[in-house]
């Protein structure tokens, strides 16, 4: 219940710790360690020392609850006096004899579990010989509990029998509860943090990669001999900086006539290698085997197979990249990679591309050879390259319309050649934008790129990358000479890649059950909104801070998907209340939600709150089953009560809580003193 440990020391009051030994200490400690841990096991042993240490227990340990056929129950944090205690335990959470002990017990039943007497307890009997032998003569296990999940439990000892009384159970579990919130906050943390640090790798990766591709297709319009564009490509490929290959390769061209792989092109090889692979046979060493199997292999160590060597040869490995055009072996890359190299899906995937581009790229070259016109040869690069190219004039009318774009439009080029661009090929949000741009580079002689939507025929839109540039070339006709000015386009189908972009960034933000807003987001929003509104004072909203009552026991009878079913249609029942565009809801916990209401406070926020408590308590019919919840609801508003969102959130936590204690099922509004200075 409530916001999680960031709350535990407003929700938990100094007076009613004074059954627990030192109680400020032991507060301000479990508090402290919620807060600062990084880690799931620092939190939990930095824990246990606290409850010995300042806690004046003999001995804590908190064990994880094994989902196993055996439901174990295994130690991985303990302080105090446990001289081996825990080797000899073995217990588990199974309804069996070790099973029964306060631990297993507390797992079991989702619920704290008390030994007031171990000397005389029967269902301590399995270690009771051990733990006097420790002077261990009461025990107490609570159930930590993440989410709807029993994560494990933890475990204290006295030497006192009879020492632990209702109302020390009760403050005990109310700390464990925050423990539990402080385990979830370092999983999302760390959850969070991999798919930050994944997305940006993937997003840099596909970047440096659109370059070198780029840098590819573009070489294919510049005269160059097969001998320097192989060279080129090869160049380019070896320093992409994500791939983490070394700095030397070839590339081959197959023979037809000799059956064999020439080498063309290579940097940084051994002279013997460069002697005795000049001509590679189908089927001979790492390279002729690739080749002979038109596909790409990977080989992670020098072994036999390496049948060409020289004295002195230095372990590595190979990837071995055959260049295809459908089922046409044209030639083969060989890269280098260190010994015990393990491969990356990533890296593979993108060397297939690299591996088709140099096959058009090598089309392109053999083309050049048979046709010298060039009129004729350009106009096989553009039927041919998946790049979309799109050529205008001066005053945007087109002039070429190539083989991609007519594939992705779906118009011909005979309905496309003469019109003007943005008559029917722009959405008509952007067609003053575009035209404003290539106007633009007319005038100023310049590139530029921007991204914008394609209408297809069938009036669907797809989203391009383009890179734009002026051209104007000398033209001789039959009477004079003359300049011609164009716009050459070409573009790259982004539509997917911002899909999935768009789709992991609402992952990374969004709750995946109920699609609302996540804790993070909704912070990242409320501080945002308070600062652009703290030097405004006369602008106010509401911070309602709301709590299921009775859903642990919807899960518990019914099941986590039950449970799930619920949340879901609580937070559409919520939805329903708020005005779009101006209120904002987040899923902020288990069964919480918080809700910014813009410019309403006072009474009417009170009506909004009554609204709200009634739509959720009645029934949620799933099937044969009803569901039956109700809400607490706590209010702040700001700037009133504080203008610091942190604080705000505090404030309607505790007015949530204050209901919880009362009678449930209703809302306060936060009564205290503004701006008031919460710390520990």
């Amino acid at each position: 219940m409530g916001s999680g440990s960031y709350y535990l020391f407003v929700r938990v009051g100094v007076s009613m710790l004074s059954s627990v030994r030192k109680p400020l200490d032991v507060l301000r400690g479990i508090t402290k360690a919620i807060l600062s841990a990084t880690t799931e096991e620092e939190l939990l042993e930095e824990v246990c020392r606290i409850f010995v240490v300042t806690g004046g227990y003999r001995m804590c340990w908190i064990g994880r609850a094994e989902y196993d056929a055996k439901k174990s129950v295994l130690p991985i944090a303990q302080y105090g006096a446990e001289d081996g205690y825990l080797e000899t335990v073995a217990v588990t959470w199974d309804d069996v004899e070790r099973g029964h002990g306060p631990s297993g017990t507390a797992i079991r039943d989702r619920k704290p579990a008390v030994c007031q007497n171990i000397e005389t307890s029967d269902a301590f009997l399995p270690w009771r010989a051990e733990a006097l032998l420790r002077s261990y003569a009461s025990s107490i296990a609570i159930p930590i509990i993440i989410g709807t999940r029993v994560f494990g439990a933890i475990s204290l000892y006295s030497v006192n029998a009879g020492d632990f009384g209702t109302e020390q159970v009760d403050i005990l579990a109310d700390l464990v509860r925050d423990l539990g919130d402080g385990i979830k906050n370092i999983h999302l943390r760390v959850e969070q943090e991999r798919v930050r640090t994944d997305t940006e790798l993937r997003e840099l990766r596909a970047t440096q990669s659109r370059i070198a591709i780029n840098a590819l297709l573009k070489s294919a319009v510049t005269k160059m001999s097969m001998e320097r564009q192989l060279e080129f490509a090869l160049n380019v490929l070896l320093k992409l900086p994500w791939i983490a290959v070394e700095q030397k390769g070839v590339v081959f061209l197959f023979n037809q006539e000799d059956k064999t792989l020439d080498m063309i092109s290579h940097q940084n090889i051994h002279t013997s290698l460069q002697t005795q692979c000049k001509k590679v046979a189908l089927g001979q060493c790492l390279c002729g085997r690739a080749a002979e199997a038109r596909t790409m292999l990977f080989f992670p160590h020098f072994d036999e197979r390496h049948e060409i060597t020289y004295n002195g040869i230095h372990a590595h490995g190979h990837y071995c990249i055959p260049i295809m055009s459908k089922d046409e072996l044209l030639g083969l890359i060989t890269l280098y990679v260190k010994d015990g190299y393990v491969p990356d899906k990533d890296e593979e995937a993108f060397f297939v591309i690299i591996a088709n581009t140099l096959a058009n790229l090598i089309e392109f070259r053999r083309i050049e050879y048979i046709l010298q016109d060039e009129k004729d040869f350009s106009k096989i690069i553009l039927d041919v390259t998946k790049t979309l190219i799109l050529v205008v004039d001066t005053h945007g009318r087109v002039v070429i319309f190539n083989k991609t774009c007519q594939a992705t439009t779906g118009y011909t080029e005979e309905e496309v050649i003469g019109n003007q661009l943005w008559d029917f090929l722009l959405v008509p949000e952007e067609r003053q934008d575009v035209q404003g741009a290539l106007e633009g580079l007319s005038a100023q002689h310049l590139e530029n790129h921007h991204e914008s939507f394609l209408v297809t025929k069938q009036g669907a839109t797809r989203l391009i990358e383009w890179h734009n540039r002026f051209v104007e070339w000398n033209r001789l006709s039959t009477h004079e000479r003359f300049k011609s000015k164009f716009i050459i386009c070409t573009g790259v189908d982004i539509t997917e890649r911002k899909v999935a972009d768009e789709k992991l960034k609402h992952i990374a933000t969004h709750d995946p059950l109920t699609g609302l807003l996540n804790r993070s987001s909704f912070m990242e929003f409320l501080n945002q909104k308070a600062s652009l509104l703290r030097d405004n004072q006369q602008v106010e909203f509401s911070l309602m801070f709301i709590d299921l009552d009775g859903f642990s026991e919807v899960n518990d009878t019914f099941g986590h998907a039950a449970g799930d079913f619920l949340l879901v249609e609580i937070g559409r029942r919520i939805q329903s209340h708020l005005r779009k565009g101006s209120d904002v809801v987040a899923r902020i916990g288990g069964d919480e939600f918080a809700i910014v209401f813009d410019g309403v406070t006072g009474n009417n926020i009170r009506i909004v709150a009554d609204r709200l408590i009634k739509s959720i308590a009645a029934p949620v019919v799933s099937g044969e089953n009803s569901y039956h919840v109700s809400a607490s609801v706590g209010i702040s508003f700001f700037p009133l009560h504080s203008s610091e969102p942190e604080t705000l959130m505090i404030l309607a936590d505790n007015a949530m809580y204050d209901v919880k204690k009362a009678h449930k099922n209703g809302f306060s509004v936060y009564e205290g003193p503004p701006d008031i200075n919460i710390s520990l």
